[in-house]
């Protein structure tokens, strides 16, 4: 007889998640087919509620889908330690959000991103996967912004690290795995301009306005820092508008 439903075993993938659109559209590839644990994970950004809270509602569109919230409070730690012993090259980070006065926050904010922080992400979702027993593991990484957090400078960013990245983090899985099993690491947006995954949102019905992108911690995004800002080109070299758009009126200029 024909399997029913219920009588499939389905795969069970890791996505990484920060609410954006990226891992929206990741997510999005697997989950008809997936059982997906979507993994956030909170390293004292000050975006971090905004972004649970924006998976939360994407999860709604996702059948077979649930959120593993992780912590990693040693990030903020290691960077209020830098700061004390002054080392240089350090991007800086604050956990909390940023004060505003009237018209523009007191300064415009810088983007978040942290040396090395893919590859702590990833090593997050490792674990994750070998402990709920998944076959795969699952980044949003695009051709769009992938060179600090891959702990290049921004004067670096123009070399494309991308596929060397994945590739030798792998073989470190395979190697940590020893034959005793196999895990995929697996970037299908890697090709992608922010643009064409915006297009491929449509595709797939991604509810694009439950998605999260600015990187400060207002209730609306502020359109200012340089995430709103790449969003907000995406999706006019998309020809497409922004159905996330409610931009906060005290954000703006008096």
């Amino acid at each position: 007889r024909a399997a029913s439903r219920k009588d499939i075993v389905m795969a069970k993938v890791v996505v990484l998640s920060g609410g954006g659109i990226k891992s929206a559209v990741a997510a999005a590839r697997y989950t008809k087919e997936h059982e997906l644990a979507v993994v956030h994970v909170n390293y004292g950004q000050p975006s971090a509620s905004r972004e649970q809270n924006a998976i939360v509602a994407l999860l709604q569109s996702f059948p077979n889908a649930r959120l593993i919230p992780v912590t990693l409070p040693h990030v903020a730690e290691l960077e209020r330690g830098a700061v004390a012993l002054q080392k240089p090259g350090v991007v800086g980070l604050n956990p909390q959000p940023m004060p505003r006065t009237r018209g523009v926050p007191v300064q415009p904010p810088a983007a978040a991103l942290i040396r090395g922080l893919v590859p702590m992400l990833m090593a997050t979702g490792v674990q994750a996967a070998l402990r709920g027993g998944a076959s795969t593991l699952v980044s949003g990484m695009m051709r769009h912004g992938v060179g600090e957090h891959l702990g290049l400078s921004r004067d670096d960013e123009s070399r494309d690290a991308r596929r060397e990245f994945l590739h030798a983090f792998a073989i470190a899985v395979d190697a940590l795995l020893g034959g005793r099993g196999e895990l995929r690491i697996e970037a299908p947006l890697i090709d992608l301009a922010y643009a064409d995954a915006i297009k491929l949102a449509s595709r797939f019905g991604v509810p694009l306005d439950r998605t999260w992108t600015c990187i400060c911690g207002y209730a609306t995004a502020c359109a200012q820092c340089e995430p709103c800002k790449a969003r907000a080109a995406a999706f006019t070299a998309a020809g497409l508008t922004d159905p996330a758009v409610k931009v906060d009126p005290s954000l703006q200029p008096a």
